[in-house]
């Protein structure tokens, strides 16, 4: 049975984050325990842009050769450059991942604001505006919203008010986790409907599909794959 296989690319976010899985109680985990459904791997760094990651981090995809990347990138791009110039960047960069390295699917995760720098968070807002509207009309890319990250009900940051503490990490982790149920369902709805065509789960279009119902589902998603099971 082939697994889809899923990069999870960006820039320190991502390296604080499977750090803070790596090491966290069992509630957590840096495969999101999906290891039945999908082979995760993940790639972070401190400080990377855009075109850095382009100039550096490019034989990760060459040797994971990922079906699906899921990019968190944008935010060091965004303190010297306009919204503009950063979303052209990534929009680039998504071509080039599509075209010269053949991933299927490409999800561009949303900027993460900053505590108290509104300069910043402009530039946020813009990028995000610019990518929902140039992705929308390209078939394998999509946006990704963190949801909880607008106006947080408690501080989710460390002392510099740009990554995140504990509580922050855990917001961000259930982001990406709910991001991942997409391949529950599609797990779960291979086995029910096609048990002898489980390669199926590498079709983009069915994973695009059943990330949507994820989406639409956040809080009984997994209750309702058990429904689903039960009921066949």
């Amino acid at each position: 049975m082939t697994l889809p296989r899923v990069l999870v690319l960006g820039d320190s976010f991502i390296r604080r984050m499977h750090q803070f899985v790596f090491n966290a109680l069992e509630n957590y985990s840096v495969d999101f325990h999906l290891k039945h459904c999908a082979v995760i791997k993940w790639h972070g760094n401190g400080g990377p842009t855009v075109t850095k990651t382009v100039q550096h981090d490019l034989h990760v995809i060459k040797s994971f050769k990922p079906d699906i990347v899921l990019i968190q990138l944008g935010s060091n791009d965004l303190t010297s450059e306009t919204a503009l110039c950063v979303g052209s960047s990534i929009d680039d960069f998504v071509w080039l991942l599509n075209n010269v390295y053949h991933v299927k699917v490409i999800y561009v995760c949303q900027t993460i604001m900053r505590q108290d720098q509104s300069a910043f968070n402009c530039k946020a807002k813009l990028l995000m505006k610019y990518l929902r509207v140039v992705l929308e009309s390209v078939p394998y890319a999509h946006f990704w919203g963190h949801r909880g990250f607008w106006c947080p009900p408690y501080n989710i940051y460390v002392h510099d008010g740009v990554h995140l503490n504990p509580g922050g990490q855990g917001k961000f982790y259930h982001s990406l986790r709910r991001f991942f149920r997409g391949f529950e369902l599609a797990y779960c709805f291979h086995l029910l409907i096609f048990p002898s065509k489980i390669s199926r789960l590498r079709e983009p279009q069915f994973y695009i599909f059943c990330t949507c119902l994820a989406m639409l589902l956040p809080f009984c998603c997994e209750p309702f794959i058990i429904f689903l099971l039960c009921t066949f």
